[in-house]
């Protein structure tokens, strides 16, 4: 499985990686823009996007793929602020 992971903390993106990467092709990228990059290059089977990113995030990195794909796997990793937030992603 191609998987496209978008986090931005290190520590957090190197455990992912350390535990996927056995078992699946991880591409990370570590800003909006280097994993908007990595989309151009690869067709992902899933995607773990951070919703907080120094340089966009990940609500708005999925309307930027919107219509480029046709099935996708995704999990949203968030900070817990509630379900204004959770339905944006949906939207």
């Amino acid at each position: 499985m191609k998987i496209l992971l978008l986090e931005d903390d290190e520590h957090l993106g190197g455990l992912i990686l350390e535990h996927l990467s056995n078992s699946h092709k991880i591409s990370w990228g570590k800003t909006f823009e280097e994993a908007l990059a990595l989309t151009q290059k690869t067709k992902f089977d899933l995607m773990l996007l951070d919703v907080n990113l120094p340089d966009g995030d990940g609500f708005s990195f999925l309307k930027e793929l919107r219509g480029t794909t046709t099935k996708l796997r995704l999990y949203l990793s968030r900070p817990h602020r509630g379900p204004k937030m959770s339905k944006e992603g949906l939207r």
